[in-house]
């Protein structure tokens, strides 16, 4: 069975999260953390589905500059 990324593909997906759901505010944004420091998920994966892919749908016009992934602390 292909993946769901295989399927999709990486440039037509996006996050989504319950935020601003009063039971995720107090886990917003350590509910990404997960995703953010697997080391089966590329830093580029993240990049797209977290600001590339939402800024290109829903016409942002946001600069990939502006774009930084927070490290997990060790």
């Amino acid at each position: 069975m292909a993946s769901t990324e295989a399927l999709i593909g990486q440039d037509n997906m996006l996050w989504a999260s319950d935020y601003p759901h009063p039971d995720e505010v107090m886990k917003f944004p350590d509910t990404l953390m997960p995703m953010v420091t697997d080391r089966h998920v590329s830093k580029e994966f993240v990049r797209k589905i977290l600001w590339d892919n939402p800024n290109r749908f829903f016409g942002l016009g946001l600069q990939e500059s502006a774009f930084v992934v927070k490290e997990a602390a060790e």
